[in-house]
């Protein structure tokens, strides 16, 4: 018994394969964002550790080395690293994930776009067990990751001096795509003072 097929319109294919054309088009010439402006506004030292949040629970897991406030919601996002032998893991040097203290508590991966254009991550490797970190959304602050008296600290120049990283405050004005407007950095100098840069932000787009 012979099989009747019932061809597409040809106007029907047409469109159809305008379609196609058209998603493949946005999906592989995405535009690139510009990475964010940075101007200082001030730097501020004290002798306690200046918390923006106290409502906002804090993370306090094996190998972190720093994490991520943000304005709209206590979700978290931590930085960490694995130690082997008493060295950082060359394997996996830092990584990012999601702590939902807006709900459980529970760790979650970062997505896709979440890695590339806000909370991803890269290290190098610069020699004796030391690593050059940046972060995809911050790529002119360069930082050291390497171990102290026997854990690993992220450090970065503050002012005259290299501050061991503790957290970031960002301020978020929600929208289709949010978009910061502020970022505060905490860390501790070697005097033992902590020190915080405020930072007004053009073009943070999350």
């Amino acid at each position: 018994m012979s099989q009747t097929r019932t061809a597409t319109p040809a106007p029907v294919r047409g469109l159809v394969a305008l379609l196609l054309a058209f998603l493949t088009a946005l999906t592989l010439a995405a535009p690139a964002t510009a990475a964010p402006q940075l101007d200082l506004v001030s730097r501020d030292t004290s002798a306690a550790l200046p918390v923006v949040r106290p409502d906002f629970q804090v993370p306090n897991d094996s190998g972190q080395v720093f994490y991520i406030q943000r304005s709209p919601n206590a979700n978290t996002v931590v930085y960490g690293t694995r130690v082997a032998g008493g060295r950082i893991d060359p394997a996996a040097p830092v990584s990012g994930y999601w702590r939902r203290f807006n709900t459980d508590g529970a760790t979650k991966a970062l997505g896709g776009f979440e890695r590339r254009m806000a909370y991803g991550v890269e290290s190098r490797p610069i020699g004796d067990g030391t690593y050059s970190v940046s972060f995809t959304a911050l790529p002119a602050k360069t930082m050291t990751l390497r171990m102290e008296a026997g854990r690993p600290a992220l450090f970065m120049p503050m002012g005259d001096a290299e501050a061991k990283l503790i957290y970031a405050y960002l301020d978020v004005e929600d929208g289709l795509i949010p978009s910061v407007k502020g970022l505060r950095i905490v860390g501790r100098l070697p005097s033992g003072q902590y020190v915080t840069e405020t930072y007004r932000v053009k073009g943070g787009e999350l």
